[in-house]
């Protein structure tokens, strides 16, 4: 209908009504509904899987996204097994643990250096065998635990400088250990040993180690060549250690003796000091005279001397009892007391009815709390709960106690000092 003027005219109307619908056309936005198809909300999950995914990701998000428009070939795949290890110092080192990074160190031997007695733990998982070939300075150990199926895992202690040598599918490693030494404590006397009035000896030294001491003692016995036998061994003095390991300063601890059997005696002193892995180290010996307790009046002087003579010598045991009978010769100038003189005859015959050293050595008690009484009367007990209290104290401050633990062993000293 070209040539029909009317149709032509009708056809170009049309064209300008829709052009001017066109024009003011306005797109509404989308209503698919999925509130009421999906009514559980599963269209959630794709998001959120895909936001998982690049959290998972990190700073590889890039290049594993880039992987899919990768039209190479896929790299060949790696060993179907994995190798962990590390190692565990030990724990009075205060070293925290190494791990041993196989994959990253592809050249030569690994190196480290790592305290001696560390444990060397290695863990083999998947499929493929592992050779080890350890050298000297490793020595083996049980697993722990039993491993769960399809690993293998193998412990060694460090004991000195070290190589092991691991050979499997992926090729052949090589683990090189430097062991680092621990050296014995030292422990030295600052000055000679000082005896104080009240029967205590103080004892200034300086103590130190690779890793910090353990424990610290000073130890007597007889001189060289004497073999003696004793009732009670000598004693053995507890040192108190430093404060910081670290510090080079001298340490002081002052220790009562008074009441022990030893008292008196000329002995061989030796400062020993341990550390947590069981060495030693020991001062140069020095000759001290343990200190002792002073007594004024003579009779009980006499009775701690028979007293030490029979705890250190109780083979001549003989030679105490004579001395016990000289001193009831003459009662009036001697023991001018009867009980004192009753005293003496009862330590007489427990002494010749002694038959083994439990006997010999109540003997020997019963001497001391006869001297004790001679000397201080019931002042004896009294010296003993203020020396008492006094090291209750002295405990109490040095391993931190509570305020109010402090404040009762104060009040508990006051009153034994008030009844000395």
């Amino acid at each position: 209908g070209q040539g029909d003027p009317a149709t032509v005219a009708l056809w170009e109307v049309h064209r300008q009504r829709a052009r001017a619908a066109l024009e003011t056309l306005k797109v509404a936005p989308p209503a698919p509904g999925m509130a009421n198809r999906d009514r559980r909300a599963l269209r959630a999950v794709p998001l959120l899987a895909l936001v998982a995914a690049a959290f998972v990701a990190g700073p590889e998000i890039g290049s594993r996204l880039m992987l899919a428009f990768d039209w190479r070939d896929a790299p060949a795949a790696g060993p179907t097994f994995r190798i962990d290890g590390w190692i565990d110092p030990p724990l009075y080192t205060r070293v925290p643990p190494l791990m041993l990074d196989f994959a990253r160190h592809t050249g030569g031997p690994l190196d480290i250096r790592v305290p001696v007695n560390s444990t060397l733990v290695l863990r083999f998982a998947g499929q493929g065998g592992i050779k080890l070939a350890p050298g000297p300075g490793l020595e083996a150990l049980p697993a722990a635990a039993a491993p769960a199926p399809g690993i293998e895992e193998h412990r060694f202690t460090l004991t000195g400088h070290a190589r092991l040598t691991l050979d499997g599918p992926a090729g052949s490693r090589a683990l090189a250990i430097a062991a680092i030494p621990d050296h014995p404590p030292q422990i030295r006397l600052s000055g000679e040993p000082e005896n104080t009035r009240r029967g205590g000896i103080t004892l200034r030294y300086r103590v130190s180690d690779d890793y910090g001491v353990a424990s610290a003692e000073a130890i007597f016995e007889r001189a060289e060549g004497n073999t003696r036998r004793s009732l009670v061994p000598p004693p053995t003095v507890p040192l108190a250690l430093p404060a910081d390991p670290a510090a080079d300063q001298d340490t002081e601890t002052v220790a009562d003796l008074s009441s022990h059997a030893w008292a008196g005696a000329r002995l061989k002193m030796t400062l020993v000091a341990k550390d947590e892995a069981g060495q030693e180290g020991r001062s140069s010996s020095v000759m001290v005279t343990l200190p002792q307790r002073p007594f004024t009046k003579p009779l009980a002087r006499a009775l701690v001397e028979q007293r030490r003579n029979l705890i250190m010598a109780p083979d001549d045991a003989k030679r105490v009892r004579t001395a016990l009978q000289a001193l009831m010769i003459a009662p009036e100038e001697f023991t001018p007391s009867d009980s004192q003189f009753l005293g003496l005859a009862v330590a007489d015959n427990r002494l010749a009815g002694a038959k083994s050293d439990e006997q010999l050595l109540d003997v020997a008690e019963f001497l001391w709390a006869m001297a004790l009484q001679i000397e201080d009367g019931d002042l004896s007990q009294a010296e003993r709960d203020l020396r008492a209290a006094q090291e209750a104290l002295r405990q109490a401050l040095e391993r931190g106690a509570s305020p109010e633990e402090i404040a009762r062993l104060t009040q508990e000293l006051r009153q034994a000092l008030n009844r000395f």
